[in-house]
């Protein structure tokens, strides 16, 4: 009994103290009157943009921080001021770690480039526990996860075993459009190839709506290729291109200097991918390196190379963040198929009038290699937006700032009134509204060429102004761009041609639950970021050596002898230390 009555004694000064706290701290906005509503917010990217001196210049900003917040509802409403810094192009991680180990950052941080996370930050005193703020300050915010059920659970980190909010997250209501996947000289296929079936040659030409028609048809039966087979049967085809075009500098596939595309897109169709990933039958965390699937991977680009359709020197090429390995050779017309990038499809890469035409192509699925366990299987793992975006946290730096304005303010974002106004911009009413609010931002819609607000509403349907397509400018300062915020293209009209549509739908046309995203590393504790960071540099780096060797042939992949020694060289960095990590993580959501 007296166990008992302890125990409630002891809960019911738990409850005490946390109400205490929510009153004091959270619950009661109007003790905040008076302290500052001004803040400093570090983004993870430089916009690198002249159309703006400073990022707060950015016209829905500008919108935002206009309206008066009163988070109380009793009458005390309240400006929020946002001055945004942007790191140095090209150092932005320099720039983030830096500040975080000086302790001179500001008061909100976009952890996107930093090499730590919230729990770490929470853990070291640098990043408040904002659970009361967003409870009681962000309902918007909250019932995202209501309508996410899915993700219900991943946007707290736990504290003591507890469930607590350490950071925000810039959320999507849909999977944003894909800005990347496999392409292929769609033009080559019809030029050289010939029905699998009939024999017949193709035959493709532009139409009066600028879209590419053609009646290519792949060994599977299907006008995009979809497996391995498929997939061979077009690199035979671009090598017939290359020789009768006397091109003896192209090939017919690059790589990535790594071996394969570093997200995937090939490795899942065999079952297995490189690092680790969550397995879509278990939803548990899986380090795929050493596995079948990966061997297999291996396995068919080895093939691949010793039939001469890899570049025969990927190895020494760069990684770049894009993927695009060779970008000289690409945009020359010297390769067949590559991890490009949306902005290439069509005739966009073809400077020289030669008649390029660039199509998207789905991750495909190995039909080929190995046997029926790392066969027919649909890509699990690999690139695409996720929902949840990149780590927010709110710094000690805010903790005597009017934290309750802070919430409210940022809740707006998550709003529909101000998720529409992040994901699209202004429309013709609030532009009208800002050239007296804040004349400098209304003139540079202006001279964006948006006079009529960015968007109109058609059938329900969100119609951005054309300019979105053709100017970058517009694309990065119409709406928010690197910002909090929810964005909701569910009830977009883009109108795009029906090639650059087709490329939107295949490269999206696999479930994409395996990725390891943002809102799981947040929860690592120090010590599992010092695993992961140790494996990011030095595991990496040995695969970057090893790897390259099994595909050019100066190991044997079929030799079990020298996969074990691989494997054995793998397994030396302790990878199951990470993958213990992240099903710790996984096992309470």
């Amino acid at each position: 009994m007296k166990k008992c009555l302890s125990a409630l004694v002891l809960v019911l000064a738990l409850l005490l103290s946390c109400t205490a706290f929510a009153e004091s701290n959270a619950a009661d906005s109007d003790s905040y009157l008076g302290k500052s509503t001004s803040f400093t917010y570090t983004i993870s990217v430089n916009i690198g943009t002249n159309a703006v001196d400073e990022y707060e210049e950015v016209a829905p900003l500008q919108y935002a921080m206009a309206k008066e917040w009163d988070p109380s509802g009793n009458g005390n409403a309240r400006k929020v001021d946002i001055d945004v810094i942007m790191p140095p192009a090209g150092s932005e991680s320099d720039y983030l770690n830096t500040v975080i180990s000086t302790r001179k950052y500001s008061d909100i941080m976009v952890l996107e480039s930093a090499n730590t996370n919230a729990s770490e930050m929470f853990e070291n005193g640098q990043a408040l526990d904002i659970t009361d703020y967003v409870l009681q300050y962000m309902p918007n915010y909250l019932a995202y996860f209501d309508r996410h059920p899915e993700l219900k659970g991943r946007e707290t980190c736990l504290v003591n075993g507890e469930p607590r909010y350490l950071c925000l997250y810039s959320l999507s209501e849909v999977r944003n459009e894909p800005w990347g996947g496999m392409v292929y000289r769609r033009d080559w296929v019809v030029k050289y190839g010939k029905n699998p079936t009939t024999g017949e040659a193709f035959s493709g030409s532009w139409d009066d709506q600028d879209n590419w028609v053609d009646n290519v048809v792949f060994p599977s039966g299907n006008p995009d290729p979809m497996t391995i087979s498929d997939w061979e049967w077009m690199l035979d085809i671009f090598q017939t291109a290359l020789n009768e075009e006397g091109i003896d500098d192209g090939y017919a596939f690059s790589i990535a200097a790594s071996g394969g595309n570093g997200v995937g897109d090939f490795e899942s169709g065999f079952g297995g991918a490189n690092g680790w990933y969550i397995d879509p039958v278990t939803g548990q965390a899986v380090f795929g390196t050493t596995t079948k699937g990966y061997r297999t991977f291996l396995e068919c680009m080895h093939a691949w190379y010793e039939k001469g359709w890899v570049n025969p020197y990927f190895y020494e090429n760069a990684n770049d963040m894009f993927f695009l390995i060779d970008a000289g050779s690409v945009y020359s017309g010297k390769v067949g198929a590559w991890y490009g990038m949306n902005n290439q499809l069509g005739k966009s890469i073809d400077m020289m009038g030669t008649g390029i035409v660039v199509f998207a192509a789905p991750s495909p699925i190995n039909d080929v290699y190995g046997d029926a366990d790392v066969q027919g299987i649909e890509p699990f793992y690999y690139y695409a937006n996720g929902l949840i975006g990149a780590q927010i946290v709110i710094t000690d730096k805010a903790k005597d700032k009017d934290l309750p304005a802070l919430f409210t303010f940022l809740d707006y974002f998550f709003s529909p009134e101000g998720s529409v106004l992040a994901t699209y911009g202004l429309n013709a009413d609030q532009l009208k509204e800002l050239e007296t609010l804040c004349p400098a931002a209304y003139e540079l819609y202006q001279t964006l060429g948006l006079s009529e607000g960015a968007y109109t509403v058609e059938n329900g349907k969100y119609k951005r102004n054309p300019l979105y397509l053709v100017n970058d400018d517009v694309a990065g300062l119409a709406a928010l761009l690197r910002f909090i915020r929810l964005e909701d293209l569910s009830n977009l009209q883009n109108d795009y041609p029906a090639y650059y549509q087709h490329a939107m739908d295949l490269w999206s046309m696999y479930p994409v639950d395996s990725l390891i995203g943002n809102e799981l590393v947040a929860q690592l504790t120090s010590a599992e970021a010092e695993i992961k960071a140790t494996l990011d540099s030095e595991y990496y780096t040995y695969l970057a050596q090893n790897v390259p060797e099994f595909i050019t042939g100066e190991r044997d992949i079929a030799d079990d002898a020298d996969w074990e020694a691989f494997c054995g060289g793998v397994n030396a960095f302790e990878p199951e230390k990470y993958t213990e990590a992240l099903n710790r993580i996984l096992s309470v959501k």
